[in-house]
């Protein structure tokens, strides 16, 4: 008797346990681990943590991590399965899926907004770009290899080498993180950066760069830059709470094209962007297109196909990844095309 009550004690011991650690996994599951970039970019997902809007459509959201390194750490954080939802650039993103991340682009972000700033003293440029052989002698910064703005970098100065008008062996790349990045051109040991517009207000206004008209509506028109990435664990298993997540995006970016000047306050704090020194008129000048470039907010996955796929054969070619991608390995077009027609779209 007193064996068959100590079974009966364990057994139950034993289902409670199970329930409990299934509970655990189910909450896992169904939060959305976000991860960002110091970028205006990605003010989308920073409006909806703000103003409680993942929270009101009924989503448990917490931030993943803040990469200041760019795009490439970031995706390496969500193959080890530190988050199940991405704002990143395409770039980043294409070679993860190529290497085996169960992920997709459910929708756009953002295009273009790329630019490079030359060094400069007080404001005067210390060089003047006007044409693509300029570049030679120079040593330029830009984000990890692989990163939208080094494939859309290299493949401009590829097309141009191409047509004569450049010696790329005579131009040295350097990759590393925005700080390394602002370090380098205040201390000259960088003739220019290649970066996001918001970003390279940061150093033209400190007087120690010096925009040009290399931006990115010249290496690559209407290129892709930063996606709203989510696990296919999440597509495949909870696809309720993906539609809710692409429906704050859009709305956060619509808030985000109307409200400028509270959009800067938010990514600003968001960011800690203040306390690394960068002051906040650099985002609202980003966000009011004071520079040669617009951030171009877009949400809409059908715009950046067609770009996207012309990068997947660049990051083919250069031996990034073992395979071409399809638009179906990429993408999920399914939440944001039921958004649309449900709001008569």
């Amino acid at each position: 008797m007193y064996k068959k009550l100590l079974l009966c004690i364990v057994l139950v011991l034993v289902a409670l346990i199970l329930s409990s650690t299934g509970c655990v996994e189910e909450r896992e599951t169904t939060t959305l681990r976000i991860g960002f970039q110091p970028s205006a970019h990605h003010a989308a997902g920073m409006i909806a943590f703000e103003k409680g809007w993942f929270r009101d459509a009924g989503i448990n959201a917490t931030v993943a991590g803040i990469y200041w390194g760019g795009g490439s750490p970031e995706m390496e954080a969500m193959r080890a399965g530190e988050m199940n939802v991405a704002y990143v650039g395409i770039s980043p993103a294409i070679n993860a899926i190529g290497h085996g991340l169960d992920a997709k682009v459910v929708a756009a972000a953002q295009k273009e907004a790329q630019v490079l700033v030359v060094a400069a003293t007080n404001g005067t440029p210390d060089w003047v770009y006007t044409k693509p052989s300029d570049l030679e002698g120079k040593t330029i910064g830009t984000l990890t290899a692989g990163s939208i703005q080094d494939v859309v970098l290299d493949s401009w100065m590829n097309r141009m080498e191409a047509e004569g008008r450049l010696d790329k062996s005579k131009v040295t790349i350097k990759y590393m993180g925005i700080g390394d990045m602002m370090t380098g051109l205040a201390t000259k040991k960088l003739d220019a950066i290649y970066l996001s517009e918001e970003l390279t207000e940061i150093p033209v206004l400190a007087g120690y760069g010096a925009y040009t008209n290399l931006t990115s509506r010249v290496t690559r028109p209407n290129h892709p830059c930063c996606v709203l990435l989510v696990s296919d664990d999440l597509i495949e298993n909870h696809p309720d709470i993906v539609k809710k997540l692409v429906e704050v995006h859009i709305n956060a970016t619509e808030y985000a094209m109307s409200h400028p000047e509270e959009t800067a306050e938010i990514v600003s704090d968001f960011l800690d962007w203040e306390e690394h020194g960068y002051p906040k008129e650099a985002i609202l000048r980003g966000l009011e297109g004071e520079g040669p470039i617009p951030i171009g907010y877009d949400t809409n996955p059908h715009n950046i196909t067609e770009t996207t796929m012309e990068l997947v054969q660049v990051h083919y070619e250069r031996g990034y990844i073992d395979r071409p991608l399809s638009e179906s390995d990429i993408f999920d077009y399914s939440f944001y095309d039921e958004i649309m027609r449900e709001r008569g779209m």
